[in-house]
């Protein structure tokens, strides 16, 4: 399994929300600890299904309000595995109330293959009364 995470949001700087232009200028100052560039979720996606033999891949949703941004690239990549005949799983990550509620505004969302963190035995009976599958877990 490969886990893709966001810890903080790279958009939302004081003067220029949602510009691309100074995005970009903060990835270029993002690296890991050998100077290898972060990749882009597109970048992280292609990798997986051409170059890679993963099956699963977890979106780690930390930042709330990206539904609308991940959701299509979720998509997207899952079509061009499908089209290669590539059996890859791309779950989105739902780690608390904001993010869920998020993902459950989204058009279609029931069709978005997700994961979702639960609290409580009283969430798991929840969603399996209502005919999803839920468990107990810890990473």
């Amino acid at each position: 399994m490969m886990k893709i995470s966001a810890r903080g949001p790279l958009t939302g700087f004081p003067d220029w929300p949602d510009s691309k232009f100074y995005i970009q200028a903060a990835l270029c100052l993002l690296h890991f600890k050998k100077r290898e560039k972060i990749p882009t979720l597109r970048e992280a996606l292609d990798a997986v299904v051409y170059e890679t033999k993963h099956k699963v891949v977890w979106l780690d949703m930390k930042v709330p309000n990206l539904m609308n941004k991940v959701i299509p690239i979720q998509k997207e990549f899952l079509e061009k595995a499908k089209a290669i005949d590539r059996t890859v799983e791309i779950l989105l990550g739902i780690p608390d109330d904001i993010t869920r509620d998020d993902y459950l505004k989204y058009p279609e969302h029931e069709t978005v293959p997700s994961l979702w963190k639960y609290q409580s035995r009283k969430q798991i009976d929840a969603t399996q009364r209502s005919g999803r599958q839920g468990g107990h877990w810890a990473l």
